[in-house]
């Protein structure tokens, strides 16, 4: 199973991504986005999901100024991404960029448009954070091809742990890597998980079974996070103290540690 694979992988522009919805992925790279940004980092993160969840959960479904179509059709756009009070940058999603994807793939070298995108948007931020649809769709390509590592979210039960390790096999089976970069895998994030659960334990048994790296922070389950879309900001920023916040602080430290140890 791959880690990283070269020393030089810059690990700052990270993807969630995986087969299957359900898995709180959105939900994810809202929060591990605001949790970097919560520790002092510069941060933007990029709605690659035409059906923009990330975008109205940041309150951004009647955004008037450019989305990220405009990024793909010209990487060296004037546009700016939109800056949240917490001074968190996003880039809104829209229904257009589905085609926009679907054409680049037509296109030679089309598959490496966003990753000229992040490219220019790393040379502002510390930290660029992906939130692509689930399974095959154009969008997924590009995003993961645009970025230095993944993590995979994924549910306790047995389905969500067959799209995971589904996923995983793609990227082991180079699917997503070029001749310039390969994509580095981070592991699992386990989500929705209740520590009460014989399924928690389960997973994590199936996993480890399978020689599967597991995220040694996982995020627990709680209903209510499900509502927080309507205020605008991600649970790190509502509930700070909350179980939920902290699991995704720790989260983002564990990630920042990783990316010093492969970039030493």
């Amino acid at each position: 199973m791959r880690r990283y694979c070269c020393h030089a992988v810059r690990m700052a522009t990270i993807v969630l991504g995986t087969d299957k919805g359900g898995t709180a992925k959105t939900t994810s790279a809202a929060n591990l986005a605001a949790a970097l940004a919560g520790g002092g980092a510069s941060v933007c993160v990029l709605d690659c999901d035409p059906q923009g969840d990330l975008s109205a959960l940041f309150g951004l479904d009647d955004y008037e100024g450019p989305r990220l179509t405009a990024w793909l059709r010209d990487p060296g756009t004037n546009a700016e991404p939109v800056r949240a009070p917490s001074g968190l940058a996003i880039i809104p999603g829209d229904l257009d960029q589905a085609d926009e994807a679907a054409g680049l793939q037509r296109v030679e070298g089309g598959h490496l448009r966003l990753r000229e995108v992040c490219d220019r948007l790393s040379e502002t931020y510390d930290w660029l954070i992906l939130d692509p649809p689930p399974g095959t769709a154009p969008m997924l390509t590009l995003a993961m091809f645009a970025a230095d590592a993944a993590i995979v979210p994924a549910g306790t039960k047995d389905l969500d742990i067959r799209g995971a390790t589904a996923f995983l096999s793609r990227i082991e089976d180079g699917e997503f890597d070029d001749d310039a970069r390969t994509l580095a895998l981070l592991g699992i994030l386990l989500t929705q998980t209740n520590p009460r659960r014989v399924l928690r334990r389960q997973a994590h048994d199936a996993l480890a079974g399978a020689g599967i790296p597991v995220i040694p922070h996982e995020i627990p389950l709680q209903e209510r996070v499900s509502g927080h879309m309507r205020h605008g900001r991600p649970t790190v920023e509502i509930e700070p103290d909350g179980k939920i916040a902290r699991a995704y602080r720790d989260l983002a430290a564990w990630l920042i540690d990783e990316q010093k140890k492969a970039t030493a």
